[in-house]
């Protein structure tokens, strides 16, 4: 079964590499081709189009709340799905961006105050649990 669902993935991919090179030979060089003067011209012109794209979807980004996606109904039967509706529902009313920043932000904070304590905690306060070949690790 495990082996099936490999072959397919890789089906899949292999499928999807072939659409894009596809893309790329068909649409995108001739359309070059045509409308630049130079390789230098072509590359810049890429260059803007795909900052273009970017600038356009994170503008998106800026307009969409995260109630939008439906992250609750995709998450509904994943492990500790409860969890996440909690979580989702806290800022399920921000954009995506102010969204994803506020979870990374609090990840920081985390990350912060573990390297402070850290730092204030003496070796001999820490409780070790030390684990010697062939044990494991349960005494």
């Amino acid at each position: 079964m495990e082996q099936l669902l490999q072959e397919q993935k890789e089906a899949e991919r292999q499928k999807e590499q072939s659409r894009r090179g596809k893309i790329i030979k068909e649409s995108i060089y001739p359309l070059l081709v045509e409308t630049t003067e130079s390789v230098e011209d072509a590359k810049g012109f890429l260059q803007t189009a795909q900052l273009a794209v970017e600038q356009a979807f994170m503008n998106l980004k800026m307009k969409t709340l995260v109630t939008d996606l439906g992250i609750e109904e995709h998450m509904k039967n994943a492990p500790e799905a409860e969890r996440y509706k909690k979580l989702f529902g806290a800022i399920n009313m921000e954009n995506v961006n102010v969204a994803s920043d506020l979870l990374v932000s609090m990840g920081n904070i985390i990350t912060n105050n573990e390297r402070q304590r850290s730092k204030e905690t003496k070796l001999s306060d820490l409780p070790i649990k030390f684990i010697t070949y062939g044990d494991t690790g349960n005494s």
